[in-house]
């Protein structure tokens, strides 16, 4: 449904912007397996906050649009497009905080 992936894409959306500022502070992402790299969904909020990329409100929206992704991805409750509405503004709210106002402007 169209909604759950209105939110997965907003989720990911955050999810790349807090990469990217942790990247400019030189925050290694851990080593997860072999060869593979990333930082964890559930430990990035934490990491963020830690490296002054965003503060604890931002962080706690930052959670639940985590855990609004995983509903939209592995639930069979689907997310409502009222619902989607909101994640997208929080996900653009997030990213503007980590990036720059003004940033999605336009996208």
């Amino acid at each position: 449904p169209c909604p759950n992936a209105a939110t997965t894409r907003a989720y990911y959306a955050a999810y790349q912007a807090v990469w990217s500022k942790l990247e400019e502070r030189n925050v290694p992402a851990p080593e997860v397996r072999a060869g593979v790299e990333y930082f964890k969904h559930d430990e990035v909020g934490l990491l963020a906050q830690k490296h002054l990329v965003f503060d604890r409100s931002l962080a706690l929206l930052f959670e639940d649009l985590r855990e609004a992704r995983v509903k939209a991805d592995y639930f069979r409750d689907d997310c409502t497009q009222a619902e989607a509405r909101e994640y997208l503004l929080n996900a653009r709210a997030i990213v503007e905080a980590v990036l720059g106002a003004g940033v999605c402007d336009d996208q």
